[in-house]
């Protein structure tokens, strides 16, 4: 098609818009090659009907044979709108400049928006790109079934694309760099998904999602913007196979967004307060990620109930690996928390269980603090962290079948508790025991073996019998 052999000289717009923008350095590493060929400008588009003077084509068809009129402006080139055959809007390059517009441009605050229609509509292969002359590059108002794909969408004052009110929408393997607010701004709707994009520099974050049930967050390369991806009362989102990195604040956050899946990302240096945060949601897996090096914040904080934390890596962060903090039935099982500034995982929740870990190389390998209630710790690896397990003043229902080996000062070190702490059948690095001369608060046994040393302080422990470790 000749329209496809001539994009690239609209590409090369785009690059010379895109090196106003100031992505240099890191984000520099994240932008395409640009093709040095040929596309038409073309004004703003703005769609807010079916058919008519602001739809997509003219009039109704006669007849099943006669081919529809698209109208002037529309930025129509092929299909129906129907979910076989599509409208298509592609391969246009949107003029950012006013003095180019004919005087009777629609919505210049947009470069190519669409609205009130149930039509079935792909815009791609289309560069969208200003220096703040847009507010929002892409913008999919009250509106269904709409696939965004392959534009480059730049240098916005606000958002990239922006998504209102619609329903079965798809925003897939664009670049959307150096706009002033998102990436993706997602506003109420349902089944909106973000899929395989490179989303870098934008001021305020990569993609927000408000009031959206049912959506999805994918597989895309998300850097050096102001934070990562943020659902704010969204119920059942989906966050998986991102990668995600150098943004300066945190890295995923979920609030009031119950019922969610956070799988399978990569984060790495992120910004505060924490790589990845859940507040007042709900029965949520974050699952399979690794989380490296944040820059000043915890790796994983989770203040909500009944969720989840399995199989994740997180390692070297400037905090606590993870914090439990007030949430009830947390379920941390299989992760790998290691070489991190602060705890490797603290609890200040009711009824935790902590369950197969391993701990390696922080303060405290577990820290149960003063708010915590109810914790099981079973069947987890504390080695070489300064403490491998600290209790204060917090009643814990068991502590038991744990490996905890090669901390530095104690295995367990237990404050100011009424009750004793049952921490019976644990390995403590010898087959002769703990060592520390406590005397078994259950049995009268004393813990004068070779083993990790018990340290207790107003606190008493029952660790008779124990493990042979080998």
């Amino acid at each position: 098609m000749l329209r496809r052999r001539l994009l690239g000289l609209c590409l090369a717009f785009a690059a010379v818009a895109i090196a106003g923008l100031g992505l240099d350095g890191a984000e520099a590493g994240h932008e395409e090659a640009l093709a040095n060929t040929n596309c038409p400008e073309h004004p703003p588009i703005a769609i807010t009907e079916d058919v008519g003077e602001q739809g997509f084509v003219l009039g109704p068809e006669v007849g099943p044979l006669t081919a529809p009129t698209y109208r002037p402006g529309s930025g129509v080139v092929a299909g129906s709108g129907t979910a076989v055959n599509p409208y298509v809007i592609e391969e246009w390059c949107i003029s950012s400049d006013p003095q180019a517009w004919p005087t009777d441009t629609p919505n210049r605050d947009v470069a190519i928006s669409i609205q009130d229609t149930s039509a079935h509509v792909v815009v791609r292969d289309n560069v969208v790109a200003s220096e703040g002359n847009f507010a929002s590059g892409v913008e999919i108002r009250n509106a269904e079934h709409v696939r965004i794909v392959a534009n480059d969408v730049a240098g916005h004052a606000r958002n990239g694309v922006r998504v209102v009110g619609s329903e079965d929408v798809d925003v897939q393997a664009n670049r959307l760099a150096g706009n002033g607010d998102l990436g993706v701004r997602v506003d109420g709707g349902l089944t909106v998904s973000t899929t395989g994009n490179t989303i870098v520099a934008n001021d305020e974050g990569a993609v927000h999602v408000t009031g959206t049930a049912n959506a999805a967050v994918e597989a895309n390369d998300i850097a050096d913007n102001g934070d990562g991806i943020a659902f704010v009362d969204a119920d059942t989102p989906a966050v998986d196979d991102n990668t995600i990195q150098s943004n300066g604040d945190t890295g995923i956050a979920l609030t009031r967004s119950d019922e969610g899946a956070i799988r399978g990302n990569e984060i790495d240096r992120s910004g505060l307060p924490d790589a990845i945060r859940l507040f007042d949601t709900d029965q949520t897996t974050i699952a399979d990620n690794t989380i490296t090096r944040t820059i000043n914040g915890i790796g994983l904080w989770v203040a909500s109930d009944d969720n989840t934390i399995r199989s994740n890596t997180v390692r070297s962060t400037s905090g606590d690996g993870v914090t439990v903090s007030f949430s009830a039935n947390t379920v941390v099982k299989a992760n790998t928390i290691e070489d991190n500034t602060g705890h490797g995982l603290r609890l200040a929740g009711t009824g935790s269980l902590v369950e197969a870990n391993t701990i390696l190389g922080n303060d405290a390998g577990i820290d149960v603090g003063q708010a915590s209630t109810g914790a099981t710790i079973e069947a987890n690896e504390l080695a070489s962290n300064r403490v491998g397990v600290a209790i204060e003043a917090s009643p814990t229902d068991g502590l038991h079948r744990n490996v905890i080996e090669n901390n530095a000062e104690a295995g367990l070190a237990v404050t100011d508790v009424a009750e004793p702490v049952p921490a019976q059948d644990n390995g403590w690095g010898h087959d002769s025991g703990p060592s520390g001369g406590v005397a078994d608060a259950c049995t009268g046994a004393v813990a004068d073996g070779d083993g990790q040393a018990i340290a207790t302080s107003s606190a008493d422990v029952c660790f008779d019998p124990w493990l042979e470790t080998g």
